[in-house]
């Protein structure tokens, strides 16, 4: 029961919280325990931070949890009814309506062609290279990891390069059964049993 009662204050408390500089530098699992104590730690947490960061799970900010717990807290219109949500026809539904919207504003989409560089000069965007060759643009927009920012863009400052590189990357897998009946009323289930 008291773990139960200091899992449920420190979410509560998690929510009403605005300001995450403080916890920017505070290790997660260790933020997570103290909080909630080791058997709730135990039970609701650790295979979750195990599981999803391995081997980097001590080295993860309490910022980026308490974001977490912080934004699906405030998604319920009270303690027992969540007002989480999903597109219907999946992420294709965002994707297909963000095409369309490019397009019809004159924009052009082009698969399969990856940039191999961003060029710049004095520092500032010329373009992009891909197999195709040179296209000039006044402003790029990067999607992908920040540690691979270094190989697009090798003519930025080199103190830049330097903390791009340094970042480390984790690649997430996520698992999506579809179902053709809900397997709970919940909006999503946590599977924390080791066996």
């Amino acid at each position: 029961l008291v773990a139960k009662f200091r899992y449920g204050l420190h979410a509560f408390l998690s929510t009403k919280r605005d300001d995450w500089k403080p916890l920017d530098g505070v290790e997660a699992t260790g933020w997570i325990r103290r909080w909630v104590g080791a058997e709730a730690y135990e039970v609701l947490w650790r295979r979750l931070f195990e599981y999803k960061f391995y081997e980097h799970t001590g080295n993860l900010s309490a910022a980026w949890i308490w974001s977490r717990i912080r934004r699906i807290g405030r998604s319920r219109y009270s303690l027992m009814q969540e007002k989480l949500g999903h597109l219907e026809g999946g992420s294709a539904t965002l994707l297909d309506g963000m095409a369309a919207d490019i397009r019809a504003h004159g924009g052009e989409i082009r698969l399969s062609t990856p940039v191999t560089r961003v060029r710049m000069e004095a520092g500032r965007v010329q373009g992009v290279e891909t197999a195709q060759g040179f296209e000039a643009f006044d402003k790029v927009i990067s999607t992908v990891p920040l540690p691979f920012v270094p190989r697009l863009m090798p003519d930025l400052p080199q103190d830049v390069l330097s903390r791009f590189a340094a970042l480390k990357n984790i690649a997430v897998v996520c698992v999506i059964a579809k179902l053709r009946k809900p397997l709970t009323e919940n909006f999503w289930l946590n599977v924390n049993d080791p066996d």
